[in-house]
């Protein structure tokens, strides 16, 4: 093969490549608009599944990327209850692409499943004898606590966490941007409030309680048009 023969052949290689990397990135480009405009079935208004870690591997990674939010809950008293995956909604990796390299670039715990969702582990704590839990995120830590009436008041130590009242599932939630320490204080005063109206904290909660919390509030979001990872990731986050 001549000189000609051979910048002929690398040319070609070079179209043919470029042309399959088009049409990859048109189709690619074609999925992820059906997952903006067309939600359900892309993960986005799908049920988002909790699931319980129980690989120590797994649960030591998680406790390396969390550590200093677990020392922190750790110095007001709570416990480590469980650690689980919060998995997305199929063929979310699609619609939430953009989403997930950020997460990525955040090292945070991710396993992808089958078909296209994300798994993201985190770490869920709790105060012994009492109905609080304590979540650690990327950006923010959360404060929830059940009252036996089916109440959930929750509480958020980032601004960006979107804050709502809904009377139909009873669940109250703030988000502030504040210390660990101060957003657990402003926690306490609320709960305190919700009892002098006669609600009592429902005590020794497990793990099924904390799915019924997730539930309900995705539930909530999504009637009310409003995509938590989006809003959350999208504006960057701090950790």
């Amino acid at each position: 093969m001549n000189a000609y023969e051979r910048g002929d052949y690398f040319t070609m290689l070079l179209y043919y490549g470029a042309l399959l990397g088009g049409i990859g990135l048109v189709g690619f480009g074609g999925l992820w608009t059906l997952g903006i405009l067309f939600p359900v079935g892309f993960g986005r208004e799908a049920k988002t599944t909790i699931e319980r870690i129980l690989s120590s591997k797994v649960i030591s990674r998680i406790e390396k990327r969390y550590q200093g939010g677990l020392t922190d809950l750790r110095r007001l008293g709570f416990e480590e209850h469980c650690y689980y995956w919060e998995i997305t909604g199929p063929f979310s990796l699609i619609s939430s692409f953009l989403v997930f390299l950020i997460m990525c670039s955040k090292n945070e715990i991710i396993k992808i499943r089958s078909p296209l969702r994300i798994s993201t582990g985190y770490p869920l704590l709790n105060l012994p004898y009492q109905g609080t839990f304590a979540t650690v995120y990327a950006f923010e830590i959360q404060f929830l606590t059940l009252f036996t009436d089916g109440t959930t008041l929750i509480t958020g130590n980032d601004d960006r966490t979107p804050s709502f009242v809904d009377e139909n599932f009873q669940v109250y939630r703030q988000g502030e941007s504040q210390t660990v320490e101060a957003a657990w204080h402003q926690h306490q005063i609320r709960v305190e409030a919700f009892k002098d109206e006669g609600k009592q904290e429902k005590e020794n909660n497990n793990f099924s309680d904390y799915v019924d919390i997730v539930t309900k509030v995705e539930t909530i979001l999504l009637a009310n048009n409003i995509f938590q990872s989006t809003e959350w990731w999208g504006s960057g986050m701090a950790g």
